[in-house]
């Protein structure tokens, strides 16, 4: 339990069943939720300090990794962790991206905001996602819905 309070500072959090991801500066931590009232940790995988949204789709996650300002030094990246261990995440891959912030995931269709465009990934292989399209409008976040796209964009 000190090591998920000990996590950093908490950007996001998502939930699927009974398990919440929250997204931290320091990693992604799993948390046991299905006592909602006695949330337990349950893993994590660490990352050297950045900014970290995270998304999941069955037994994969998405966390965008951030540096610049307040967010660290790190190399602007998308890492995919197969979670179907979920006591241990791991790495399959890594998408290099510049400064990618908001994501969202539906289906086999990862949507990734970075470098002022909203990116559309083709998901369904895990251990690499495939850009299908980018539309350029300074888009920073994105919520896929059933049957819309939401997204949210800086001036």
């Amino acid at each position: 339990m000190e090591m998920w309070f000990g996590g950093g500072e908490f950007e996001t959090l998502f939930r699927q069943g009974d398990y919440l991801f929250a997204g931290a500066t320091s990693g992604m931590f799993v948390i046991d939720a299905a006592d909602e009232f006695n949330p337990a940790f349950i893993s994590g995988f660490s990352h050297a300090t950045a900014c970290d949204p995270v998304v999941v789709n069955g037994t994969t996650a998405y966390i965008t990794v951030r540096g610049g300002s307040t967010c660290g030094a790190i190399e602007d990246q998308v890492n995919v962790l197969d979670i179907s261990d979920i006591h241990n995440p791991t790495l399959l891959s890594t998408y290099l991206l510049n400064e990618p912030r908001g994501l969202g995931v539906r289906g086999n269709t990862v949507y990734i905001c970075g470098d002022g465009k909203l990116n559309i990934f083709n998901g369904s292989d895990s251990s690499g996602l495939m850009l299908e399209n980018s539309y350029t409008d300074n888009v920073t976040d994105v919520i896929p819905l059933e049957s819309h796209l939401i997204t949210v964009r800086s001036e």
